[in-house]
């Protein structure tokens, strides 16, 4: 039974406008109903999606349909409908968040899928269908877009949506062959549509005829039809579907039973279709193909080999360097008690000893921040003289400096401060500063401090028993606004130069990245070749690196642009300006600091 929530608040008529109950975090979509948000639950946190419900954007009979689709459905497989919202403005949908966007988005990121996961995914949707087939209900626009992707430890989770075309049938025995005439049925998606839907007929094997189109596109990379309606029409009821012979043959014979022009010939369920996907997971010749990426057969192209430009620079440290930074020309370095500062590349460095074991470093406009296993310190630009700001009494403590450099996060013995660094000067010599603000903590697995944007801060758990990652979002003031669970462990997060962007690297052999957004919420894992240790943002992307001295370059979106083979050990990396690659690396007990001077934006030099 769908709970009825009232409002007496204004409506959501605009992501700036706040609702009583649910906070609007951004737009992120436009359906055929009207706007779709990004929302958290204010009691609780828990992110949501509000999908507005206007009829007058849409036939009556569409509007209703995907209303009673969506409040009666309820399976793992089917985007669930957690509520029905009434405010003064208008009524919306509160329904379940997929932060992994479409299966459309998927197949459309280079290598984002592994043959085993695909198959596991269409194996996902057809039970999900088969659910909504024994409800009496036939989706009739079954496509990439209207498959929604949520994360899960083992991979994307598929989520069915939009029910504005579902038919509902009478219940039958036999309801997978059974057929009737719609005047309306010959809407749809052209490209995935059953031969018999084109003439009004449509049945719950028509459904599995669109999921063997996608198994097809998943397979292939594209469609086996294409062309203008009257064309695709024309291939849906004439033309026989080709698949490469140098599939396995167990793939050969599902993708041509599911597009089968008569609807007897088809599998008579998608129960059916998906006992056959897992038999053909079982295949030796699928098993050996499992890790393989697809599109099968297709060959994909290398990456791109880079080789820095001209001059490279080189300078030698006193010690191996395990944290670099920069912010503009300035140029922060540290390892042991030490930190290197220069100025620009080309200028005589400085040299700060702590006297403590340095275990993060951030550069900002003012200055830079360390953290050391006994006190946080500040090193004001222009002086670099080292200034205790707090002193600490335990480990596993992280601290974050806003953007602007006027304030502080320190989580550390079960409670987040807040301070202000325009009153440093304040704190008497080795002993702490007084927070401006506090909150108390759980202190178990507390992994990483960051702060977001000038007013908000992402305090970081690792829960490593349930296997997830949680992100608890304050604002400057202390107050609780949301938590974001992700099902994954990474052993290292690194904050990009996106608002709200950071880059996970997953704990574990996984060899894989993943871009989390946290407004709105959107996760993109990133396949690689092997598992990176290390990861910098630049400023259009990300650049990954191995200690062997692979450096791969990243796109903003996570996509690949080419690597580099750097120095045979390095142990950090940093960009600097929009060009540049900060390296540091051990070679023959010598350390080094590179500069290259790498073409980042797609106009790179191949290697010979």
């Amino acid at each position: 039974m769908v709970k009825n929530l009232t409002s007496q608040a204004e409506g959501v008529a605009s992501s700036g406008q706040q609702h009583s109950k649910y906070r609007i975090l951004s737009q992120i979509g436009q359906g055929q109903f009207g706007r779709v948000f990004c929302a958290n639950i204010r009691p609780t946190g828990e992110i949501v999606a509000l999908k507005e419900l206007s009829h007058h954007n849409s036939p009556t009979n569409k509007f209703l349909r995907e209303l009673w689709s969506l409040i009666t459905l309820r399976h793992p497989a089917i985007v669930g409908c957690l509520a029905l919202e009434h405010t003064a403005t208008g009524r919306y949908l509160v329904m379940d968040y997929c932060e992994g966007g479409t299966l459309r988005n998927l197949m459309e990121q280079d290598n984002g899928l592994k043959l085993a996961e695909a198959l596991r995914l269409v194996i996902g949707i057809l039970s999900g269908l088969e659910y909504t087939h024994r409800q009496g209900i036939v989706h009739c626009d079954m496509k990439p877009d209207n498959i929604l992707l949520s994360l899960g430890s083992a991979g994307w989770l598929p989520k069915i949506s939009d029910f504005g075309l579902a038919i509902r049938v009478q219940k039958k025995q036999n309801i997978g062959v059974h057929q009737e005439l719609s005047h309306d049925l010959a809407m749809g998606t052209p490209a995935y549509m059953a031969p018999e839907r084109f003439y009004g007929l449509y049945s719950p094997v028509s459904d599995v005829y669109a999921v063997g189109i996608m198994l097809f596109e998943l397979l292939m990379g594209n469609r086996p039809f294409v062309g203008m309606p009257r064309k695709l029409m024309w291939a849906h009821l004439n033309e026989r579907v080709e698949v490469p012979q140098t599939w396995p043959l167990s793939l050969q014979v599902i993708v041509k039973k599911s597009l089968e022009k008569l609807p007897a010939r088809r599998y008579s369920s998608a129960a059916e279709m998906a006992q056959a996907l897992r038999e053909a997971l079982d295949d030796p010749a699928v098993k050996s193909l499992k890790y393989q990426r697809v599109p099968l057969g297709s060959d994909s192209e290398d990456l791109l080999h880079l080789k820095p430009l001209p001059e490279v620079q080189r300078k030698t440290l006193r010690l191996a360097s395990s944290f670099l930074s920069c912010c503009g020309p300035v140029i922060c370095a540290a390892g042991g008690s030490f930190v290197w500062v220069w100025d620009s590349f080309s200028t005589p460095r400085r040299e700060v000893d702590l006297g403590l074991q340095v275990c993060g470093l951030q550069v900002i406009a003012g200055g830079c921040l360390v953290m050391t296993t006994g006190g946080v310190f500040w090193l004001r630009a222009g002086v670099w003289e080292p200034q205790k700001i707090v002193g600490l009494v335990s480990d596993g403590y992280q601290a974050a400096v806003e953007p602007g450099g006027r304030w502080l996060a320190l989580a550390k013995n079960g409670v987040l401060d807040v301070y202000s660094l325009l009153n440093w000067q304040d704190c008497q010599e080795g002993g702490d500063g007084v927070p401006v603000r506090s909150l108390p903590l759980k202190t178990e697995n507390l992994s990483h401090l960051f702060f977001l944007d000038r007013r908000h801060i992402a305090v970081v758990f690792s829960d490593l028993e349930k296997k997830k990652t949680v992100f608890k979002i304050y604002n400057r003031r202390c107050q609780y606004l949301t938590s974001i669970a992700v099902p994954l462990v990474f052993e290292n997060l690194i904050q990009g130069n996106e608002p709200y962007t950071l880059l996970g690297i997953e704990k574990g052999s996984t060899p894989a990245a993943y871009r989390i957004r946290l407004k709105p919420y959107q996760v993109t894992r990133i396949l690689l070749e092997s598992v990176p240790t290390l990861a910098a943002p630049i400023p259009d992307g990300w650049v990954l690196g191995t200690p062997q001295g692979k450096i791969w370059f990243l796109d903003k979106e996570g996509k690949h642009l080419g690597y580099l083979n750097g120095p045979k050990i390095t142990t950090a990396l940093a960009g600097s300006g929009k060009n540049n690659l900060l390296l540091a690396s051990f070679t023959e007990d010598k350390n080094y600091l590179y500069n290259f001077q790498v073409d980042i934006n797609l106009n790179f030099q191949e290697q010979e």
